[in-house]
Parts: C-alpha cells; structure tokens; sequence
C-alpha cells in the first residue's frame, strides 16, 4: 500500500539511491558530497597541492638565483644604490618567463581574476622597470660604474664593472620584454580557460 513499518519512512528505490550519493562521509571534502565527484575532487586537492609545492621550490630556486647574482657585487662594492632595482629585475625575468611558458603548472592557470589583476599590474611594473634602467644608464655615462668599485685593483675593478654591466643589462632588458610579453599571455590564456577550458 505504498506504506512501510510503523515508524519508519517508506522511501523508493531511487529517492534511496539519491539519498546515499548526497549523504557526506568522513572521505568527502565539502563540495564533493557525490561518489563521482569525491573522485574528481580528490584528484583535483593532490594536483592543487602538487603545484603549490612546485611553486615553493620555484620561489625558492628563484632566490637561490638572485642570491648567486647579486653577491659578487654586494662583496665587492662599497655603495651600489641599484639594489632593488636590480632584485626587481632577476625575480620579474625568472618568474614571468616561467608563467609565460609554465602557465599550466603555476596555481594562475585557472585563477581568472588573478590573470586580469596582473595584466592590469604590468602596465605601472613596465615603466618603473623601464626607468631604474634608464637611471642605470645615465649612472653609467655620467658617474661611471667604476665608481661602485672604488677600493679594488684597477684589473679587478674592470673585471667587476663588467660584470656588473652586463647583469644589469641583461636582466633589466629580459625582465621588460617579459614584462610587455607577459599580459597577451594572460589575455590568451583567460580566453582559452574561458571558452576551452584549457590554460
């Protein structure tokens, strides 16, 4: 009669079967309450997590680097007034250069909003780059990079000024390329995710 013992609920097979693939367990995060979807979210967490490690050890490989760099310089001049420019410069080249072929292993590749935040970002980061190195330039012309090394030999000192030059240069130039490259990227990408669902 479509009715079940005294003080229990009679409940079709189907309302049951529902029932058990929206009932939570102690194996389901929140928002992945379906037997399907516990197996895509699970798979989704230990990716999620794979990249953010991934990314720590970027972040510190990329310290390492500007560490590496920088030191030579740090031991051997008594006032270099270029040093956040120059930091600015290696952790900008690295990283943009690695989210611009990488896009797919760095926590960007689905984050919309974070993609438009940063392309707006790179307009105000590509002039103040663009500036320390023009500063640079004009330091270079007019005061001389020698000037940065004045208590070495004379071999020394032309050996560390260009070395100095050149990792200016480098870098500085890299990381503005990087910098312009860098939101068509972002653009590219948040077309793709949007209409593809791919990075």
């Amino acid at each position: 009669d479509g009715t079940g013992p005294k003080g229990r609920e009679s409940r079709s097979l189907p309302t049951l079967f529902f029932s058990f693939l929206d009932s939570p367990t102690d194996k389901n995060p929140p928002g992945c309450l379906h037997f399907g979807a516990s197996i895509y979210c699970k798979a989704m967490n230990k990716d999620t997590s794979l990249i953010l490690r991934l990314e720590f050890v970027w972040g510190v490989v990329t310290a390492i680097l500007t560490v590496l760099l920088l030191y030579p310089i740090y031991s051997n001049s008594t006032n270099f007034p270029f040093w956040v420019p120059n930091i600015s410069y290696v952790v900008v080249f690295i990283t943009l250069t690695r989210y611009i072929f990488l896009l797919k292993h760095t926590p960007l590749r689905h984050l919309q909003w974070m993609k438009v935040l940063l392309l707006i970002l790179c307009i105000p980061l590509a002039i103040y780059l663009i500036r320390a190195l023009h500063e640079f330039e004009i330091f270079a012309d007019e005061v001389g990079v020698q000037a940065l090394y004045p208590n070495l030999p004379e071999k020394s000192q032309a050996k560390w000024i260009e070395y100095t030059k050149t990792e200016m240069l480098f870098f500085g130039v890299g990381s503005i390329i990087v910098t312009i490259v860098f939101p068509f990227r972002m653009l590219i990408s948040f077309w793709r995710t949007h209409n593809l669902g791919t990075t």
